[in-house]
């Protein structure tokens, strides 16, 4: 089924992680023009980013399993979060490789307000989750795979960020980099705080 698929995408991206790997420290040592050691250093900064998201994807199946074979229930507003989570990580997933596969900058620029909400949203449902287990709603065997969905989400989002900067931080000749970065950072940019906005109002929790 779908579960035996992750894992063995898992066993995949494992062995062309370390193919990879092994080729482009080989090709570092040739003689390569600009866009070449561009793109070889793209590759070196990100491959064991794809390889994070792929063992944290092994992580999620294995909690849907234990969700599944214990027949845990969600109460509804924890029901309602990992939707939201969930909706929000296929998002930040589908820009980060698109950017990556296209080049595309643009899209890669999108990634990073959308982690930093993902990362939000996160702490808010963990704390929403322990309000939920000190009233009852909740149980503590609800709590503990719940903890453990939330944590890998947040980890995905992680990586697809370090990806999208890498992307960025690789590829933009066409504008200054370092200020895009450091404005990021500094929270001074004003298309962040926009695309931030609409990321709060697109996946927010309904308490």
């Amino acid at each position: 089924g779908e579960a035996e698929k992750v894992i063995e995408a898992e066993d995949v991206v494992d062995h062309y992680e370390d193919a990879l790997g092994t080729y482009l420290i080989k090709v570092t040592g040739s003689t390569l023009n600009h866009a070449q050691t561009l793109e070889v250093s793209l590759y070196l900064h990100t491959v064991s980013d794809f390889e994070r998201v792929s063992d944290h994807s092994v992580n999620i199946q294995q909690a849907a399993k234990e969700i599944y074979d214990k027949k845990v229930k969600f109460s509804a507003a924890a029901d309602e979060e990992l939707k939201v989570l969930e909706a929000a990580l296929r998002r930040i997933v589908t820009m980060t490789f698109d950017a990556f596969e296209h080049g595309d900058l643009e899209t890669a620029c999108r990634v990073e307000p959308l982690e930093e909400w993902i990362d939000s949203l996160c702490q808010t449902a963990k704390l929403n989750h322990v309000a939920r287990l000190q009233t009852g709603l909740c149980t503590l065997k609800q709590g503990f795979v719940f903890n453990d969905v939330i944590s890998n989400f947040e980890r995905v989002a992680d990586h697809c960020s370090n990806i999208a900067v890498a992307l960025v931080e690789l590829h933009a000749d066409s504008f200054d980099t370092h200020e895009y970065l450091s404005s990021v950072k500094s929270r001074q940019n004003s298309d962040f705080q926009r695309l931030y906005e609409e990321y709060q109002a697109e996946f927010a929790f309904l308490s």
